[in-house]
């Protein structure tokens, strides 16, 4: 366990311990291909969205930003997580992306979407976004498109998620004393939740905001990505947080959105 998941030597005698913590999730990662259609997962660009169906817009009626889709058809399975069916999220461009940091439910300025048996004929779906505005601030450039990969992974609680002091409880690392520092870095150096996901443990710039009776789950995290213009405030991430309850229904109106960054 050590060697696969290179913990400190020092945190070996709790080996036991980590190895409880594992959980499966789904590694996402964007690529540089052309995207076939409309239906596929990616990241930017235009969305699938039926001509039937209004196009999300905020409260004030202003067109929501499409930020990503996930098509769960190309998607290894996860536990509790759809097999079939397209996820989308839209974004706000003011200073919080939509979020709104008092309330992270409210969807007035972001809204998640979800189409449970995707049309796959192209003649029925919006191909011609030109009625959307012009966007102001967004997290990705609004002539930035990225198809998405995805590989099943598992993993051992970060420190940036509030399991981790669940599991050992606030003060585990003190112990160390002088060397608790160290061991904190090295341990942030591979054991960590970063990059883009579904599901599993959460990475947080600051600390995780969640509040202690909070028990939603990770639904959704998109990372910040210098090379793909993609940043979150100063190199932050945004998180999606639902309800095991609400996801096994497959009801995704109360959805949590929020960011932190440096």
């Amino acid at each position: 366990m050590g060697e696969k998941f290179q913990i400190p030597g020092e945190l070996m005698p709790w080996q036991a311990q980590f190895l409880a913590t594992e959980r499966d999730f789904i590694k996402v990662k964007t690529v540089d291909r052309p995207i076939a259609n409309l239906w596929e997962s990616r990241l930017g660009g235009q969305p699938y969205w039926p001509k039937e169906l209004v196009y999300p817009t905020n409260k004030d009626g202003k067109q929501l930003y499409f930020l990503s889709q996930l098509n769960f058809g190309d998607i290894p399975q996860l536990d509790g997580f759809p097999e079939t069916g397209i996820l989308q999220f839209f974004i706000f461009d003011d200073a919080t992306f939509g979020a709104d940091l008092d309330k992270p439910d409210n969807q007035d300025c972001f809204r998640i979407v979800y189409h449970p048996s995707p049309i796959s004929d192209a003649a029925e779906l919006i191909q011609d976004f030109s009625f959307l505005r012009f966007y102001g601030e967004t997290a990705i450039p609004q002539d930035r498109s990225f198809a998405l990969e995805f590989a099943k992974a598992t993993e051992i609680v970060p420190l940036s998620d509030k399991h981790f002091a669940e599991s050992f409880g606030e003060d585990f690392l003190r112990q160390f004393g002088d060397e608790e520092w160290e061991i904190r870095e090295k341990y942030k150096k591979t054991i960590n939740a970063e990059g883009h996901k579904i599901g599993g443990y959460v990475f947080f710039a600051q600390e995780d905001d969640r509040e202690p009776d909070d028990d939603s789950i990770l639904l959704f995290q998109l990372d910040s990505e210098v090379e793909r213009e993609l940043c979150w405030g100063d190199m932050g991430a945004a998180h999606f947080f639902i309800q095991k309850e609400d996801l096994a229904k497959r009801d995704f109106s109360k959805v949590k959105f929020s960011w932190d960054c440096y």
